[in-house]
């Protein structure tokens, strides 16, 4: 199955998040103010940054 077109949710307590694998709307919860991403990749962070990021992915829960 190709996950690129899959749209998928996500509930948090301050808002919504509707994502697919290029782009995502972010929707908050109180004043329903609605956020565009844009997944841009990680080619551009510099070594460093990508240590961070790892290591701070590393500590969430992992769910199955």
């Amino acid at each position: 199955m190709d996950s690129a077109a899959e749209v998928q949710e996500r509930y948090f307590e301050q808002g919504f998040l509707k994502f697919n694998a290029t782009t995502g709307t972010y929707i908050e919860k109180y004043n329903s103010a609605q956020h565009s991403l844009d997944n841009l990749g990680c080619d551009n962070l510099d070594q460093p940054m990508r240590i961070m990021i790892a290591g701070f992915l590393s500590q969430i829960p992992q769910h199955a």
